[in-house]
């Protein structure tokens, strides 16, 4: 697998030219930039010849645009609709050297986004209880995606890897979302939040990043369409209760909260434990199983606001579950949330 290249042009060169090759990339140093006063120091050098250059050039343009109205029924509930376009620009990965020996920077196109939402922000009972509810369509055009991946070689009908950005294809989301917010008497609040999702990608075909350069399927397009997209649980809760208690000698407030998510996947191919022909892989899970997470807190504030002790917990159930991946040819990371936790805290404002 290549990364950046290594490169012996600077090879025997002096520390004056090896830090004007490091510095070739610098138009202008800024006003506060102390890095050109440090390298100008003596007995610091810099060793430009470890690594390759890299040279790539992407141009590109793009106009976006917002559109909306609104519209109040009452005094406390809006009916509003809203279209938006987004772009994440253009660019080009790092310089690759392909076995041939020929330089290549591979570009990828911007990223399109299209966005349709209506909705409705409603107040009742004097503002006791507050709504809000939308609906929304977002369609991606040449999305964006990161994995390794092989690149062909024509001339010796060879194949280097590295990690590249490429234009995937297109996905839509369509979704609901709807939040209360409820301030009931001696002090309560209730607090609720809901969120459905259906993404998926619609038209999209990759390579088996996971899957090292000289296996036939790091070569082969799979059609991904009807995957779901990363980190796109269908349902998303939040809900809580929460008091404050004022008194002579000071507020005393507790809290209770929690976060339910059903599975999601960490990336486009939705590994279950199998690759994309169905054989077993058990390297290739994704899947983040469905979870609840509960936290809570009690705290006391002085009168004067100036002390504030809180008890705090949280993921008071201990769920683990995967907050990110990192799956490519000889390496499988996974990382995970916090662990149970429990502390006290007391904050003095002087």
């Amino acid at each position: 697998m290549s990364g950046l290249d290594r490169s012996d042009f600077s090879k025997g060169a002096t520390d004056a030219e090896r830090l004007r090759d490091f510095t070739n990339g610098i138009a202008r140093f800024g006003v506060r930039d102390s890095l050109q006063e440090l390298l100008g120091q003596p007995g610091v050098s810099v060793d430009a010849g470890s690594y390759g250059e890299q040279h790539g050039e992407f141009n590109g343009d793009f106009i976006d645009f917002r559109v909306g109205t609104d519209y109040d029924i009452t005094d406390d509930n809006l009916l509003y609709v809203m279209f938006s376009t987004g772009h994440q620009s253009g660019g080009f990965n790092d310089t690759i050297t392909l076995p041939s020996g020929e330089v290549v920077a591979p570009e990828y196109e911007p990223e399109v986004l299209y966005s349709t939402e209506i909705g409705s922000k409603n107040r009742f009972m004097d503002g006791r209880v507050v709504t809000n509810l939308a609906a929304f369509w977002y369609h991606y055009d040449n999305q964006l995606f990161s994995q390794v991946r092989s690149l062909s070689d024509d001339t010796t009908n060879t194949s280097a890897g590295t990690l590249v950005r490429f234009n995937g294809g297109t996905s839509r989301i369509l979704g609901f979302e709807a939040d209360v917010i409820g301030r009931l008497p001696f002090g309560f609040q209730l607090n609720g939040a809901a969120m459905v999702l259906d993404s998926r990608i619609t038209e999209a075909e990759a390579t088996d990043g996971r899957l090292p350069g000289g296996h036939e399927d790091s070569q082969t397009n799979f059609d991904l369409s009807g995957h779901f997209l990363p980190r796109s649980p269908v349902l998303t809760l939040n809900y809580g209760v929460s008091q404050r208690i004022y008194t002579s000698f000071g507020m005393f407030d507790w809290m209770l909260k929690a976060q339910t998510k059903t599975k999601q996947y960490m990336t486009v191919f939705n590994g279950e434990g199998t690759d994309l022909r169905g054989n077993p892989e058990p390297l290739f899970w994704d899947m983040v199983d469905g979870y609840t997470m509960v936290d809570a807190a009690v705290g006391y504030t002085h009168p004067n606001g100036r002390l504030r002790l809180e008890v705090l917990g949280t993921n008071l159930t201990d769920v683990a579950y995967m907050t990110s991946l990192i799956s490519n040819p000889g390496q499988n990371t996974r990382f995970f949330n916090a662990p149970r936790q429990l502390a006290v805290r007391m904050t003095v404002s002087l």
